[in-house]
């Protein structure tokens, strides 16, 4: 019984957002550019996230050895780099009595600030409690959990539209409408004609005849 609880216990308190933080941003990615972004390319965007989150998750280890603050740390420094366009879209090109503070100038050293600042209120705390990782866990699934719903959708949906769009092409075919008329062509052919001048010096033609 005492086994079973410390499984459970490990189960609840590992840091599973670590894992799913990296793969979050590539699914929500590819759900809004489902049309554009085939299958295979998704798998190297994943591994170039993964790899980019393991060289984040490295970089604490200059600062602290505590396990949890660490983890706590990196899965900051990646949140608040993901975030960054997305707040940055928010603020592009606003302006306050005419100053435009919506600029990568003005925001980044703020958002550095901010994200120095979390990192250091973890550094400075005596100890991380499991809830965080609890919460956090929990929080990362509903994100996983959301853009696998949604990419379900977009592959059940895609097929059928790509028929309606078939279809609607064969019924609009070259050479007739919908009602089966042949449509009415224009060409519009622009042309000019010399000056006479321009005849008598660049070709020695006399045009007034």
């Amino acid at each position: 019984m005492k086994n079973q609880s410390s499984k459970t216990h490990w189960v609840n308190d590992f840091p599973w957002f670590v894992l799913i933080l990296p793969i979050y941003p590539v699914l929500a990615l590819w759900n809004a550019n489902y049309d554009q972004i085939p299958g295979y390319a998704v798998w190297r965007s994943l591994a170039f996230s993964v790899l980019f989150a393991g060289i984040i998750f490295l970089l604490p280890l200059l600062i602290t050895r505590n396990k949890k603050k660490r983890i706590l740390m990196a899965a900051l420094l990646l949140i608040f780099f993901y975030l960054y366009g997305h707040v940055f879209e928010l603020v592009d090109g606003r302006q306050v009595a005419g100053f435009v503070y919506g600029r990568h100038r003005y925001l980044l050293p703020v958002w550095i600030i901010v994200v120095i600042a979390a990192n250091w209120i973890v550094l400075r705390s005596k100890e991380v409690s499991p809830t965080v990782f609890r919460i956090a866990n929990l929080f990362a699934a509903v994100l996983l959990v959301t853009a696998a719903i949604a990419l379900a959708g977009q592959y059940f949906r895609t097929p059928k539209q790509t028929s309606d769009a078939a279809s609607s092409m064969e019924q609009t075919a070259p050479g007739s409408t919908l009602n089966g008329s042949k449509p009415d062509v224009y060409y519009i052919i622009l042309d000019s004609y010399g000056r006479q001048d321009v005849f008598a010096k660049r070709y020695d033609f006399d045009n007034s005849e």
